[in-house]
């Protein structure tokens, strides 16, 4: 894993450049990961990692992001759940051209056209799970 390297290479740019990694991306999701431990610290909350399972993790960021789900549509754009709005996912997202089904973005910027950043690929049923009261689950998996 990316982040475990880094830590293991205390915190290096060396080691960030020779792997093509945003150094000042991983500086800040370092420090975001020591604030949210000593968060859950604080509140008593056991700290366990998910391992591989990264629907555990995935889950966590749809609850916080659930308003910002969108879906492929035929012409492999995406239409926002919110909104009805058609956006593409960005040409520099390892997302681009995936055909990922559904998908959770962080942030929507205009330039040559709407662009979604911030991705990740969800499963539809997850966000009448976690956000009943914004999405009502019509029953199959490709339907929210």
């Amino acid at each position: 894993n990316v982040y475990n390297g880094f830590m293991g290479a205390k915190c290096s740019p060396q080691w960030s450049s020779a792997r093509l990694v945003n150094h000042k991306a991983m500086t800040r999701a370092k420090t975001t990961r020591q604030q949210l431990a000593a968060y859950v610290e604080k509140l008593g909350i056991p700290v366990v990692s998910c391992g591989r399972d990264y629907s555990t993790l995935l889950k966590c960021v749809a609850g916080a992001f659930f308003p910002n789900a969108a879906k492929l549509e035929a012409d492999a754009s995406y239409k926002t759940i919110r909104g009805g709005q058609t956006v593409y996912v960005h040409p520099l997202s390892v997302l681009h051209n995936m055909g990922a089904q559904w998908l959770l973005y962080h942030e929507l910027v205009v330039s040559t056209k709407p662009y979604i950043l911030g991705v990740c690929t969800i499963e539809p049923h997850w966000l009448s799970e976690l956000a009943p009261h914004f999405y009502k689950f019509q029953g199959s998996s490709k339907d929210t």
